[in-house]
């Protein structure tokens, strides 16, 4: 329910309770404040402090742990460590496919490949956060143009036989 048809309630509610006027308003602000604090209050911040302080190791179970509860964020909204995930992942399938992620001048070709909703998830800085949907939808993308060529590897003398 709005906090603002919840504090008229109550004010009316005090105001039928023999309360003056002066009182049932000052009450019905109060409820008002209070209600909109609490919504701007994320009891889901930073969910996982409780976990030790150390450096999740690529796939383990902790770090999906760490993703899953960043992907639950307010208001339909991703977290910022998910999304820092995201874009780490897009940045590095696309350098694959020779496009670099901060470049201007890249700008059309990235467009052309993935997508502009897509683009603008992975350049996302700030908020308000893409939804979880633009997040499935960039995810989707970056699948579609699969993982791009093999990075160079050098081989070096010792492992060639002659």
């Amino acid at each position: 329910m709005p906090v603002a048809v919840v504090a008229l309630v109550v004010a009316g509610l005090t105001r039928v309770l023999l309360l003056d006027w002066i009182g049932a308003v000052t009450i019905g602000l109060g409820v008002a404040v209070l209600g909109l604090v609490v919504q701007r209050l994320d009891p889901a911040g930073e969910p996982w402090r409780w976990l030790p302080e150390r450096p999740p190791r690529a796939g383990e179970r902790r770090e999906a742990l760490l993703l899953t509860w960043a992907l639950a964020g307010r208001d339909g909204r991703v977290g910022p460590r998910a999304l820092q995930r995201v874009q780490q992942v897009g940045a590095h399938r696309l350098a694959r496919h020779g496009l670099d992620l901060a470049s201007p001048a890249d700008t059309a070709a990235l467009r052309a490949l993935i997508g502009p909703r897509a683009l603008a998830t992975l350049r996302c800085a700030r908020e308000p956060w893409p939804r979880l949907g633009d997040i499935d939808r960039t995810v989707a993308a970056l699948d579609r143009i699969g993982p791009g060529p093999p990075a160079r590897t050098t081989i070096s003398s010792r492992s060639n036989p002659r």
